[in-house]
């Protein structure tokens, strides 16, 4: 039986934390949830995650820290934003985010961005060498 691909939900706030989720689980895709910036961190480096959602408010610029260890592990980020604010976007995408999404997250935008996921970053074991996924890609 083949396993499920996984995706990081890195969101501290209870309601869009459970919006994604939800969207995520309906594509067949199972979801890791991390409610602090610590548990996303390490997650990113014990899961084999195809893909990241990171909510841009968590606590002390974490989805910045986000940012910078999903690249460790060749893992794309969304960041999910409560505000359209556009310098937020222009930074989140400058520091190497894969797309940034707004709230109210529409079912076919997250579904599209988790369902194209796995085809396009194959996830990696979680103990394979950062360095190496990078060159993968």
């Amino acid at each position: 039986m083949a396993c499920r691909p996984k995706a990081l939900v890195a969101c501290c706030e209870c309601g869009n934390r459970q919006m994604l989720v939800n969207l995520i689980a309906h594509c067949g895709i199972h979801p890791v949830v991390a409610t602090s910036t610590r548990d996303a961190l390490s997650m990113l480096g014990t899961e084999s995650v195809c893909v990241a959602f990171c909510q841009d408010d968590l606590p002390g610029d974490g989805y910045k820290a986000v940012l910078k260890a999903a690249e460790q592990y060749a893992v794309p980020v969304v960041i999910c934003s409560r505000l359209g604010d556009t310098e937020r976007y222009l930074e989140s995408m400058q520091l190497g985010a894969f797309d940034f999404i707004c709230s109210p997250y529409h079912s076919r935008e997250v579904s599209a961005l988790a369902l194209s996921m796995p085809r396009r970053f194959p996830p990696q074991t979680a103990t394979s060498s950062p360095k190496s996924l990078r060159m993968a890609l």
